[in-house]
């Protein structure tokens, strides 16, 4: 376990109460799950299937996502038709607290015990058959699979190793999908900032993002009242600080750009923005809203997110306006390859 971390700032005190909201939150879900699992209905104009049909025989490009219906199959995974994924959905038998998926392998994180107070990663197939069952440290916080599915990155709130009130951090971990063999924990790497190595005691990891070559990644960095993004070599177990003062970054298709959050206050409020890699420069999507969310790109123009009780979209070079893509729903993966 690593050293306990001492230092106790503004991002630190925020970092508690996000973690609360998260906690408090999810309860409050799930009671309003279970007080409207007889009443509730899906929203109007979804079909809703429990046919058993699976992603390897689905037809075209699919919405993989966790269902947030408000009745007794809320947080089961789902996956509908991208083409229209708010008319017709098929749930799974799979029940995630975060899931993500691509090429063949998912990763569903999730509280379990009788109040939820212990946590575990399953590693599921295109039929949404759990393959591998891993303990994980933490309250589920961000999930993400490498494009391949080969790889997969899972981040948690920890208690007990950190420097915040209450002991809260983040624990952040490579896993290969196929053998669910970790592959190292980001706190592990080195981190070089201006050609020095950078290091203190209050580093925090979260929100991996993967590039195609199931080597590279990009993630968030977190020290005292800063937020850096830093991008490196799983293999050189290695970090460089790229850039500062976002969160959750996301790697569009073509491997230009970065979509991701950016605080705006000290109360836990954040806008999505999009980062050219090239140039580093930033502009803001017409959301205005406050968005906690890990952005996926729907595609190389659109981004998709998750506000409120449903999953959003809107253009990702800032013109246009938010529309809703998929109601009562989160977590969207896009699957272009079952």
């Amino acid at each position: 376990m690593p050293p306990r971390k001492r230092l106790i700032s503004r991002r630190a005190v925020v970092f508690v109460a996000i973690v609360i909201a998260a906690v408090v939150g999810g309860v409050a879900s799930i009671a309003l799950a279970v007080t409207q699992a007889h009443q509730s209905h899906p929203p109007t104009g979804v079909r809703v299937r429990t046919s058993g049909a699976t992603l390897a025989t689905a037809r075209g490009p699919q919405l993989v996502f966790r269902n947030a219906i408000p009745d007794k199959t809320f947080g089961k995974v789902a996956f509908a038709s991208l083409a229209s994924p708010d008319t017709t959905r098929t749930l799974t038998d799979l029940t995630c607290d975060r899931v993500y998926y691509a090429h063949g392998s998912g990763l569903c994180l999730k509280a379990t015990g009788a109040f939820a107070n212990s946590y575990r990663a399953e590693i599921f197939d295109s039929r949404f058959q759990v393959r591998e069952t891993l303990k994980i440290a933490g309250i589920p916080s961000r999930a993400r699979v490498s494009a391949d599915g080969r790889l997969g990155a899972m981040t948690t709130f920890v208690n007990g190793d950190s420097y915040a009130p209450g002991n809260f951090s983040t624990r952040t971990t490579i896993v290969d999908l196929q053998s669910g063999e970790p592959l190292g924990n980001l706190e592990q790497f080195t981190v070089i900032r201006d050609g020095e190595k950078f290091k203190r005691r209050n580093f925090n990891f979260w929100g991996v993002t993967f590039a195609r070559d199931d080597d590279h990644i990009f993630a968030t960095l977190g020290s005292g009242l800063e937020t850096y993004l830093v991008g490196g070599s799983i293999k050189a177990k290695t970090l460089h600080v790229i850039t500062t003062h976002l969160e959750c970054p996301s790697l569009s298709p073509d491997g230009t750009r970065i979509a991701f959050k950016q605080s705006l206050n000290s109360h836990g409020s954040w806008r999505v923005y999009v980062l050219d890699l090239k140039t580093l420069k930033r502009h803001p999507l017409a959301e205005t809203g406050s968005v906690d969310d890990q952005v996926e790109w729907l595609n190389n123009k659109t981004v998709l997110y998750w506000r409120g009780s449903d999953i959003w979209k809107v253009p990702a070079d800032g013109s246009g306006e938010p529309k809703v893509f998929v109601r009562q729903a989160s977590s969207p993966a896009v699957v272009l390859t079952p």
